[in-house]
């Protein structure tokens, strides 16, 4: 999605609610030159996440190939905070 400065200052909402609803991202305009692109921030909250994995129903097999990918991402972080 293109759209100027002035579009977005005066639609800003509607251009967020856009991106929001599966748009990947908006170039902003100004004097027909591109001066910035906005994109929707990926990724969850931990609590979406956690309710998420709440809701999901993994099997016994799953659940200890989670475990052990989760133990092992935290060992990466445990070691690099320690740095």
């Amino acid at each position: 999605m293109k759209v100027s400065e002035t579009i977005l200052a005066s639609d800003s909402k509607a251009i967020i609610d856009d991106l929001l609803a599966g748009h990947e991202s908006v170039e902003v305009y100004r004097h027909g030159q591109p001066v910035v692109q906005i994109r929707r921030k990926v990724g969850v909250s931990a609590a979406d996440l956690i309710e998420r994995l709440k809701k999901a129903r993994f099997t016994k097999a799953e659940q200890i190939e989670l475990k052990a990918a989760l133990d092992a991402a935290n060992e990466v972080f445990v070691h690099a905070d320690r740095r």
